[in-house]
C-alpha cells in the first residue's frame, strides 16, 4: 500500500469516527490499527497524516466518558503524547473539554459538588484534559496555570487526588492538587448569566449575550449566546476577526466562515452586506448554538449552515473567507483556500500566535496571495490576504 493509499484510508476512518457520538471497542481498534501500520511505514511525518491522526486521537480521549471505560484510556493517552511528541504546536488544537456533564433527571443531582484545583502549566492543558476526561467529572475551569475540575460529589474518589496527578506525570505532566473543596449547589445558569460581559468591538460592533442585548443600541449588536462553542468576542482573535471584516466585506458579496463556533462571524458578515455566506464546523455543539445565534439575529436569509469536516467539504466558490483556526490547520488548507476565493478577494485568517505568523505568510505567499493586513492584540495576531488577481 502506498502513501497515497495510506492516508485515504486514514481518512476515511477518521470521518467516520469524527461522526460519531460513542466510539465502540472495534472502532478504536480499527483506527490505532491503521495509525500503527502508517507509523511503521514512515508515514508520521506527513502533514495530512498529522492533522488526522492527531484530532481523531483527541476526539477518542474526550470521548471516552461518553462509554464510561476508565480501563481503556492507557493506550488513547500514549497515542496522543507520542503525537504531540511529532509537532509540539499540535498542543494549541481547538478542541477542548469545557463541559462534560451527566444526563440525569432532575431529582438525581447532588446537591454538592467537589472542586478539585489542579496546578498545571497552560501548555500542557490539552494533554491534562486528555487524563481528565476519563474521570466521572461534571465540569472544567480554565484559568491562569490551573483547572478546577469538578465533580459530583458522589462520584468523587478520595483516590482521585493521587491518580490524576500520577497520570499526568505519566504523561509527561507536572500537576499539582492546591485545594480540594465542596461546593453547594445553586442556580449556576444565572451563576454563569451573571458572568458573560458584553464585548464592546468597537463604536460599531458589540457582542452581546442575549439577557444584555436590550443595553446596547449599536449600529452592529451582534447577539450571541455561547453555550459550549467558541467565538464569544472575549478572545482575542475573535474581536480581531470581527474588525477585519469590517474593512473588507464589500455590500454583495460571498462569503465564508470556516469553524464557524458560535456563528458570530457568519452574523458579521451577513450584517456587513454580504449577500450569502456560507458556515461550517464539524462539531455538532457548535452548529446547533450557531444556528440559534443566526436566528436570533435574524440572518438566516442570507446564511447557510453545515455540519462538516473541512476535509471532506468542496468549498463553494467565494468572494472573501474568515478561518479562526489554529496553525496546523490553516497552513494544510491554504492552497484549498485561495483556489475557492474570486481573485482578488480577501482570505482572513486568525487563531494563530504571532510566533507563528510567518509561517501563515509562507503558505499564503506560495499561493501568490499578498499580505495587505495584520493586527495584534498579546499572543495572537490576525492576517488579511489578498489572492492574486
Amino acid at each position: 500500500m502506498n502513501t497515497q493509499q495510506y492516508m485515504f484510508n486514514l481518512q476515511f476512518l477518521s470521518s467516520r469516527l469524527n461522526d460519531r457520538r460513542v466510539f465502540t471497542r472495534d472502532d478504536c481498534r480499527a483506527y490505532t490499527s491503521l495509525v500503527e501500520e502508517c507509523d511503521s511505514h514512515a508515514i508520521s511525518g506527513h502533514e495530512s497524516f498529522h492533522h488526522f491522526s492527531v484530532r481523531t486521537v483527541v476526539h477518542c480521549t474526550v470521548r471516552q466518558c461518553s462509554i464510561n471505560v476508565h480501563h481503556k484510556k492507557t493506550y488513547f493517552l500514549h497515542r496522543f503524547h507520542t503525537l504531540l511528541r511529532h509537532r509540539a504546536s499540535v498542543v494549541l488544537m481547538s478542541v477542548r473539554i469545557y463541559t462534560v456533564s451527566h444526563v440525569l433527571p432532575h431529582y438525581l443531582m447532588p446537591t454538592r459538588y467537589i472542586l478539585v484545583s489542579l496546578a498545571v502549566p497552560e501548555e500542557h492543558f490539552d494533554m491534562t484534559m486528555g487524563v481528565l476526561s476519563t474521570y466521572p467529572i461534571v465540569g472544567v475551569e480554565e484559568s491562569m496555570d490551573q483547572l478546577t475540575v469538578t465533580f459530583d460529589q458522589n462520584d468523587w474518589v478520595e483516590d482521585y487526588r493521587d491518580s490524576i496527578v500520577a497520570e499526568c506525570s505519566e504523561m509527561g505532566v507536572t500537576a499539582t492538587v492546591q485545594a480540594v473543596k465542596i461546593e453547594e449547589d445553586k442556580n449556576w445558569n444565572e451563576e454563569w448569566e451573571r458572568g458573560i460581559e458584553p464585548v464592546v468591538v468597537n463604536e460599531r460592533i458589540v457582542i452581546v449575550p442575549e439577557w444584555r442585548a436590550a443595553e446596547f443600541n449599536a449600529p452592529l449588536t451582534l447577539i450571541i449566546t455561547p453555550k459550549m462553542s467558541f467565538g464569544t468576542g472575549h478572545h482575542a482573535t475573535t474581536r480581531m476577526m470581527c474588525l477585519l471584516l469590517e474593512r473588507y466585506v464589500q455590500l454583495g458579496e460571498a462569503w465564508m466562515d470556516v469553524g464557524t463556533g458560535t456563528g458570530v462571524l457568519a452574523i458579521l458578515a451577513r450584517k456587513l452586506g454580504a449577500s450569502s455566506v456560507y458556515a461550517f464546523d464539524n462539531n455538532e455543539w457548535s452548529v446547533l448554538n450557531a444556528r440559534e445565534n443566526i436566528d436570533r439575529n435574524n440572518v438566516a436569509d442570507g446564511v447557510v449552515l453545515e455540519q462538516v469536516d473541512l476535509h471532506l467539504k468542496e468549498l463553494p466558490r467565494v468572494n472573501g473567507i474568515a478561518a479562526n483556526l489554529y496553525r496546523h490547520l490553516v497552513i494544510p488548507y491554504a492552497g484549498a483556500f485561495v483556489q475557492t476565493t474570486s481573485p482578488g478577494g480577501v482570505i482572513i485568517i486568525s487563531g494563530i500566535l504571532k510566533y507563528d505568523a510567518d509561517d501563515i505568510v509562507a503558505a499564503f505567499s506560495e499561493q501568490g496571495c499578498q499580505e495587505i493586513e495584520r493586527l495584534n492584540e498579546t499572543e495572537w495576531c490576525a492576517i488579511a490576504f489578498r489572492t492574486p488577481a
